[in-house]
């Protein structure tokens, strides 16, 4: 029996990275899972916006965005405040999850 994973997604930087991050997620062995952006005081608002809005259709990815930035661990916690999953995972948005990388953890 699968159990929803909430994926957290912190971004502030080098924005550009996060579409591979996204992607890596497209090919999950478990697709149980849910997508939370956290844009932690990126000005960068309307490019985060653009590429969440091209996942939207592959997995539930909701994009929480803050004005100013206030380091990764707030955006983590803040992230972890609106999961709805039984189990937390971080995904930096300038890295990429191994395909099985979700059934792994669960495990």
């Amino acid at each position: 029996m699968k159990k929803l994973i909430s994926v957290i997604i912190p971004v502030y930087k080098n924005i550009h990275f996060l579409r591979d991050a996204l992607e890596s997620l497209k090919f999950q062995t478990n697709q149980d899972f849910e997508v939370i952006v956290i844009n932690d005081g990126s000005k960068e608002i309307e490019k985060i916006k653009k590429i969440t809005n091209l996942f939207k259709k592959n997995f539930k990815l909701i994009l929480i965005t803050y004005k100013n930035n206030k380091g990764v661990s707030f955006a983590l916690n803040k992230g972890i405040k609106k999961s709805k999953g039984k189990y937390i995972s971080w995904l930096s948005h300038d890295d990429y999850f191994h395909p099985r990388k979700l059934d792994a953890q669960i495990k």
